[in-house]
């Protein structure tokens, strides 16, 4: 009887040690400060940086911290190919303003020399996290996301000519092209008068 409580015992050990062992967390992301010596680090390791740019009062920020950061895939190709960076937005207003079109949290992957590979913005899910920090590790090249934004030529007047006219009638809903055009043509000119004294 003495053994089998002994064999009972040692099973439910081995047991609890195996849950345990199976709900441990995962291991901590190692986050590092924005500085140049981090670029430094990085090309001397021939790693990649993370950067992980959020606000306080972001709720996806808490949101992805809590789900993408703690999943095991994530962590594990963070901490072997990354150095990770994570940055509070509001501390750190040059990267807010160069980032502020990406909302938070952005998500930004860098060269070590500290070229942008990636720039994503808003909620990454694990798997998205995953997916995209393994791709990158494959090819490092600069993604989509990463083109130069096209020159923006502002208009020389608020003034529609004809084609302009035309073009934004053709594009318009139907029940508007079915109208005079004549009429819509007079109301974009008004419209366009009106914007020109109003930036005066």
């Amino acid at each position: 009887m003495h053994r089998f409580l002994c064999a009972m015992a040692l099973l439910a050990w081995c047991a609890l040690s195996a849950v345990a062992t199976a709900a441990a967390p995962p291991p901590a992301i190692a986050w590092h400060s924005w500085s140049d010596d981090l670029f430094v680090q990085a090309r001397a390791q021939k790693r990649l940086v993370l950067l992980d740019l959020e606000a306080i009062w972001c709720h996806w920020c808490h949101v992805m911290d809590q789900t993408t950061y703690q999943d095991r895939e994530v962590t594990r190709l963070i901490g072997e190919q990354y150095l990770a960076v994570r940055v509070d937005q509001d501390a750190a207003p040059a990267l807010s303003v160069r980032y502020q079109d990406y909302g938070w949290p952005a998500t930004i992957v860098l060269a070590p020399d500290g070229s942008e590979i990636v720039k994503r913005r808003g909620y990454l899910s694990p798997a998205a996290m995953a997916s995209m920090l393994a791709a990158i590790i494959k090819d490092p090249s600069p993604g989509p996301s990463v083109v130069a934004p096209e020159a923006v030529q502002p208009a020389r007047s608020a003034i529609l000519n004809a084609a302009a006219r035309e073009a934004l009638v053709s594009t318009s809903h139907p029940l508007l092209r079915v109208r005079d055009a004549a009429r819509m043509s007079r109301w974009c000119n008004v419209v366009g008068i009106m914007m020109t004294e109003y930036s005066k």
